[in-house]
């Protein structure tokens, strides 16, 4: 039996009734079609998540990565922050665009009643924070789901509900330690080696906004409202999803990473003449692409030749093989190789530094690099909706600048009273 991991999510059924949604707003089940005119004078459709209504409270990267993009989907994002202090990622633009920023007290029973206050106007919740802190905060699920049965309450942790760790702090390099992401990315003594930047915080934040689609599709369909849980140690082991089912299922080890560019020849990297590497990556049929190679790089004689004529000669004499492919990549520019393997039908491409990244052709013309309205230049989210509107990319407000106007519109709150729980620091 093939053991393989989970899909790193959760869902929890909780019965729910219909409903229309509050006054003044779309919701429940559905959102008031509207066409939108383009600058073009196009009409477009809206975004998918267009009259849906967020409540994130989160810290740091993966909880606001994935409340972004339900912000950049369509939905409405109301920002829950702690007053005069805030969530520490709030700085980092690229994760908080289109939201709205409430500041409310949850160590406060005033302050829970106002969050609760909110979620019976919403459609998501969306946290990051640990079990036991929001049950000291009033916001867990059961007490949530009990306020409102049509939430959907999407919970991303580290390690999940269950086990002896459920509690546990962890971040972007905690999750790719304990997943085993830099184990697969060790040196060929063993070291482990970290993988920059936040790119475990990325993918498991997007999976958070997965398992809140999951929950609202389910509860359009099926008329319950779940509770929907992912985690970043499940996410990092989706992600690597292939080494890890091969080795629960059959014992083999992931070769280190530098060996995994050495053993085979039609799957490596090369210089090119320009400086740039290039990446062979013709990892499979190399039957069928090896006589393509060979005429490509002019070693027809080496075609049927015993060292190389089979996949398994070409492994076991690869450094030889290796040492008469090297030569001959470096007599052209990689952009010369990607014409010529595109012409040869190969699998292959020049490996994008970042300066060579932001300036490819493919990446411009693809949008792939967004600018948001102050002018920070953001990777785009990785998927369109054709027809849909362009979502605009604001930047988050100052802290709890939206506090009087959400409360005010949602919630109906007047002036005195908005002005009462200000003066009690409950704001």
């Amino acid at each position: 039996m093939c053991e393989v991991p989970l899909p790193p999510i959760r869902i929890t059924p909780a019965m729910m009734t219909p409903r229309s949604g509050p006054a003044g707003r779309t919701g429940g089940f559905g959102y008031a079609r509207r066409m939108v005119m383009t600058k073009e004078g196009l009409m477009s459709d809206p975004l998918p998540l267009a009259g849906i209504r967020v409540l994130e409270l989160t810290l740091w990267i993966n909880g606001p990565m994935g409340a972004a993009v339900l912000g950049r989907l369509g939905a409405e994002v109301i920002k829950i922050e702690r007053p005069n202090v805030g969530d520490p990622s709030r700085t980092n633009e690229a994760y908080n665009l289109n939201k709205q920023s409430v500041t409310v007290d949850l160590t406060k029973p005033d302050g829970q009643a106002v969050l609760h206050d909110l979620v019976r106007h919403s459609d998501v919740f969306l946290t990051n924070l640990r079990p036991a802190s929001l049950v000291e905060m009033g916001a867990d699920d059961k007490t949530l789901q009990a306020v409102n049965p049509n939430l959907v309450y999407a919970h991303g942790t580290l390690f999940g509900q269950y086990g002896p760790r459920p509690n546990v702090p962890g971040q972007n390099t905690t999750a790719t330690a304990a997943a085993g992401l830099l184990y697969l990315n060790r040196d060929d003594d063993g070291t482990p080696r970290e993988i920059p930047g936040t790119t475990s915080d990325t993918h498991s934040g997007t999976m958070i906004a997965v398992a809140a689609l999951i929950g609202l599709l389910q509860r359009e369909r099926n008329h319950k409202a779940p509770i929907v849980r992912s985690t970043m140690v499940g996410a990092n082991m989706w992600y690597q999803y292939l080494p890890i089912s091969r080795y629960a299922t059959s014992g083999d080890l992931p070769l280190p990473a530098s060996q995994r560019l050495n053993n085979n020849p039609l799957y490596g990297r090369f210089m090119c003449s320009n400086g740039q590497w290039f990446m062979f990556t013709q990892a499979v049929e190399t039957h069928k692409y090896w006589p393509r190679v060979c005429t490509m790089l002019g070693i027809q004689t080496l075609e049927h030749d015993p060292r190389f004529a089979t996949h398994e000669a070409r492994l076991a004499h690869a450094d030889e093989l290796i040492a008469v492919m090297t030569p001959l990549f470096a007599q052209k520019t990689a952009q010369e190789w990607e014409k010529l393997f595109t012409e040869y039908e190969l699998w292959g491409t020049p490996i994008n530094d970042y300066k060579h990244l932001i300036e490819d052709p493919e990446i411009i013309e693809n949008h792939f690099i967004e600018e948001t309205a102050s002018g920070q230049k953001v990777v785009a989210m990785p998927w369109e909706v054709v027809g849909a509107e362009r979502t605009p990319m604001t930047m988050l407000s100052a802290l709890g600048a939206d506090t009087a106007d959400v409360l005010g519109r949602i919630c109906g709150y007047d002036a005195a009273r908005i002005a009462q729980l200000q003066a009690a620091g409950t704001l």
